[in-house]
């Protein structure tokens, strides 16, 4: 990904304050799609994780920035992300999950003592309200009466169709998990044979 130059990013940062904050952050994404020398837009948090765009951090070591956003849902919202250019957790390394779920807990420890609850959330793709390809957790504090709503309509479902959705599901699991899930199966099973026999053999007949 093309990097700007301290001057193209001073530039673009002047332009942005002169607008009005709501309309900041739609002008910053258009300027920096202008400006790309190879006409990709740059990415804001590629560029938040090289210092060209200035950040109040709540949390960072090598893999992950956690830093807090200018336009929160709640004041103390955290925007976390892995340094490394990726568009979503699927493509987030399989040892680096650990350290991401612990980096989450303790974030969310903090803001449960200045807050009432938290949410925690990823978009992943534009149709889910992805704005960059780049893969961020939103942890939100919640207070009681902030008028927040992150709500949907349920869409009533049969057991078939259930039944038909889990089976799509799996079979796009990775074949790790796949031969995974068949295993704890096998042990599920054997020990309902297990404690089966184990009844009929304490039954009375008479």
């Amino acid at each position: 990904m093309t990097s700007l130059s301290e001057k193209e990013l001073q530039e673009i940062s002047e332009i942005v304050s002169s607008f009005p904050e709501e309309q900041r952050e739609a002008k910053a994404r258009e300027l920096l799609q202008e400006t790309s020398s190879n006409g990709s837009q740059q990415c804001p948090f590629c560029l938040m994780t090289e210092k060209k765009i200035q950040t109040v951090n709540v949390y960072e070591d090598e893999d992950f920035l956690g830093v807090l956003e200018i336009n929160p849902a709640n004041p103390g919202h955290i925007l976390l992300f892995p340094k490394q250019h990726i568009l979503n957790l699927s493509e987030l390394q399989d040892s680096k999950l650990p350290a991401l779920v612990r980096i989450i807990k303790n974030l969310e420890t903090a803001l449960l003592k200045i807050a009432d609850g938290t949410n925690i959330y990823s978009a992943s793709d534009q149709v889910a309200g992805q704005r960059y390809p780049h893969l961020v957790i939103n942890i939100i504090p919640r207070y009681k009466g902030d008028k927040i709503h992150m709500v949907w309509e349920p869409k009533p479902i049969s057991e078939t169709e259930l039944i038909q959705m889990k089976d799509k599901i799996l079979s796009h699991m990775p074949k790790k998990l796949q031969k995974e899930r068949l295993k704890d199966e096998e042990i599920i099973l054997s020990k309902e044979i297990i404690s089966s026999e184990q009844r009929f053999k304490g039954v009375v007949y008479y």
